[in-house]
């Protein structure tokens, strides 16, 4: 029997995020069933080694086309579906709204699905690409609700976390040296990408309160900071003063997260952060905004969500965690570790795209 011939396509593996995602799935496949392959623009990154290491086929391909009225449009898109006749199904994780990969796809007569990672719409551009998909992976209810009620193409998976990679560890001795850190000092973590909507700006001045009782408090931001953006959050945090450390882009988030005491995310906008779900898997007492993605993972625990944009919210969710005692903290640990064990496995998330793509392909009645 042949197997199903899957190509993973993301523009590039320059933040691992959606790239760690990706590969995620693409290694943990039946590979009994499904043969992975990924195409990718470039090989820049640090976490293009990882993808290098897998074993998979990578395929280095512009297989976009900018939009344009021009014929000249769709006649670039035609001599890309070369590219795609050689697989069953092209899953896209590109983040805009690109119609160019879908229809050649389409003309190369395979199968096109994709992942919508954001909670943006606004134009014509995402329902064109709803209607050229064969199926659609939502990644939070509220996605669903808004964007694809009622159709068929659509289905909600929720992402997952690798338990062999994040669980609970002794706080790292080394980190803790290296950003000065004392035994008996507190960590406040941040780890995503760095951008505005992200919410950094209120986190830093959550920080500047929470450091006036709270002296011996650091904050860890964990992130590429080197864009204008995350420069002007340094110059913030220098006017804000205390013990805060920017450490720029990690390939060892499970060790930074070691010596963590409270992680928070005070995101304006998610769909499923990965941060977050690792965070609670290395057992870590987390905190969120609430909004879409997040308020998805606290559905049960109202008590670890705070109002975006919210500081003053924000300073009292953390005074609390930083105040737990010991039983206390170890009773939300194990509720962190249910939730994850019941919604968030990484088996899960694999399980729910094979059915996924099964039904795509219309296979699953005679496999």
């Amino acid at each position: 029997m042949n197997k199903i011939k899957i190509l993973f396509t993301i523009p590039n593996f320059d933040t691992a995020g959606s790239g760690k995602v990706l590969m995620e799935i693409a290694t943990r496949l039946d590979k009994d069933i499904f043969e992975p392959h990924i195409a990718c623009f470039h090989t820049e990154g640090d976490y293009f080694l990882e993808v290098k290491k897998s074993g998979i086929p990578v395929h280095i391909k512009s297989f976009t086309v900018p939009f344009s009225k021009s014929p000249l449009f769709l006649w670039k898109c035609w001599k890309n579906r070369k590219f795609f006749q050689h697989f069953d199904l092209v899953h896209s994780f590109h983040y805009k709204k690109d119609i160019s990969e879908a229809l050649a796809a389409r003309l190369a007569g395979c199968k096109w699905v994709y992942s919508k990672k954001n909670m943006k719409w606004g134009s014509k551009g995402w329902q064109w690409r709803t209607k050229l998909a064969h199926g659609v992976v939502a990644m939070c209810p509220e996605m669903m609700e808004r964007f694809f009620e009622g159709n068929p193409k659509a289905r909600q998976i929720n992402l997952g976390v690798d338990a062999a990679e994040f669980f609970p560890q002794t706080k790292s001795q080394a980190l803790q040296t290296k950003y000065q850190i004392k035994t008996d000092e507190k960590v406040l973590a941040f780890v995503a990408n760095i951008v505005p909507l992200k919410g950094l700006e209120e986190l830093l001045d959550a920080y500047q309160l929470l450091f006036q009782t709270h002296p011996n408090l650091h904050l860890l931001i964990v992130g590429d900071d080197r864009s204008p953006y995350g420069q002007s959050l340094k110059a913030k945090a220098a006017v804000v003063g205390g013990k805060i450390h920017f450490v720029g882009k990690q390939m060892d988030v499970a060790g930074h997260l070691s010596i963590a005491d409270v992680f928070i995310i005070p995101s304006h906008t998610e769909t499923g952060p990965v941060c977050l779900l690792e965070a609670m898997a290395c057992g870590i007492p987390s905190l969120g905004s609430n909004v879409s993605g997040i308020n998805n993972i606290f559905r049960d625990r109202p008590l670890q969500l705070f109002a975006k944009s919210n500081v003053a919210e924000m300073v009292e969710k953390v005074e609390w965690m930083l105040g737990m005692t010991d039983a206390e903290r170890t009773e939300l640990v194990q509720v962190q570790h249910e939730i994850i064990a019941s919604c968030f496995s990484l088996a899960a998330e694999v399980k729910g795209h094979e059915e996924f793509y099964l039904r795509v392909l219309r296979v699953a009645d005679s496999r």
